[in-house]
């Protein structure tokens, strides 16, 4: 009578060490073997008719594999936790289930099959009335839809995440969290030409990055907000394009990339308002800039820009020495794209008409 006792206990002891090491290859992100261990554990379980730890360990497995890149396999084990989960009614677990079973389908770039789980993950939790709605889940799906160039679909779920995020403690991470949700409904707003909205959220964003001396993401928020501004021809642009600059140099930011593209927007800015001397400025100092760190594609992009206020400046010669150079020439050959070669070609071309006509119009 004693030994099917025993035979069970041995089995339970066996079931706790292969859950156990299945955890700890898990917490240390060897996620093959945890699938591998939870795997083993599977038909002890069962036997066990341990059915919690059973639809669990599916769950475990799909969750190990989508974190592993296994896809396929990962669908296979989270499809029968959920219906394992579903027939014991741990529905709080389905719904979990139906949103790591989404996120394997967001990898694969199924976005519609995504969203359709991640919809259904909500709506069980509402039908049930089990615990909270998290803001991530709504961002999933927003990111779903702004991959599908959906940006109205998209800019609407994350205001339902940014309506969660308000009712949140204000802690550093959930700060985080909204100005995140923020800077996300400043892109969707800016891709629908909602100007207006888009400075509100990347301004709300960037108040909370400044309090938190979030450096690097102050610099970005105040980029957008240039790109903003600029795409309204407002002379704000400018502003923020110089305190971008002044905090990169400033701070001695590894920021090479915004750096150079806030120094060329504000060139672009005085070309575009004939301060072609303060244009030539901003496009020498980003192409000193371009050279000294062997960056050739922001290298032609300055020599371009700096002709062109030569040009409109009326320093043909300037111009003209930077455009007949073997190296300059070789130079966007080379490396320039076919925009540039065209644009090049069409400076020297206007270099000369202007030249032989500098009365006539810029």
């Amino acid at each position: 009578m004693d030994e099917p006792c025993t035979n069970m206990e041995d089995l339970d002891k066996k079931l706790q060490e292969l859950l156990q090491e299945g955890w700890t290859h898990f917490d240390n992100g060897n996620y093959e073997l945890s699938a591998e261990y939870s795997i083993k554990a599977i038909p002890i379980c069962k036997e066990l008719k341990y059915e919690k730890q059973y639809a669990d360990l599916h769950m475990t497995v799909g969750k190990s594999y989508l974190l592993c890149g296994n896809y396929p396999e990962g669908r296979k084990y989270l499809e029968k936790a959920i219906d394992l989960h579903t027939k014991i009614k741990q529905y709080s677990t389905v719904s979990s289930d139906l949103e790591i079973l989404a996120d394997i389908y967001r990898q694969e770039k199924k976005y519609m099959n995504s969203i359709d789980l991640y919809e259904k993950s909500i709506e069980f939790k509402k039908r049930e009335g089990i615990g909270s709605l998290n803001a991530e889940i709504y961002i999933k799906i927003a990111t779903c839809y702004l991959y599908l160039e959906n940006n109205i679909k998209s800019y609407e779920n994350l205001f339902l995440a940014l309506n969660i995020t308000k009712d949140l403690e204000k802690s550093e991470n959930n700060l985080v969290l909204n100005a995140t949700i923020s800077q996300g409904l400043g892109v969707c707003a800016s891709k629908l030409s909602w100007h207006e909205k888009a400075i509100t959220h990347y301004q709300n964003a960037l108040n909370v990055y400044d309090n938190l001396e979030d450096t690097m993401n102050v610099i970005l928020l105040l980029k957008l907000l240039g790109d903003e501004f600029n795409k309204k021809n407002d002379p704000k642009a400018f502003m923020y394009y110089q305190e971008s600059v002044d905090l990169i140099e400033q701070k001695q930011i590894d920021d090479f990339v915004s750096l150079l593209e806030s120094i060329y927007h504000m060139a672009d800015i005085k070309i575009k308002t004939q301060k072609y001397q303060e244009a030539i400025a901003f496009s020498s100092k980003g192409l000193n800039l371009s050279k000294d760190s062997k960056n050739e594609n922001w290298t032609i992009q300055f020599l371009l820009q700096t002709c062109l206020s030569y040009i409109y400046s009326h320093q043909f010669d300037k111009s003209a020495d930077i455009l007949c150079s073997p190296e300059t020439r070789i130079l966007i050959e080379k490396f320039g794209t076919e925009e540039e070669n065209k644009l090049f070609n069409e400076l020297i071309t206007l270099n000369e008409n202007a030249r032989n006509n500098p009365s006539g119009k810029k």
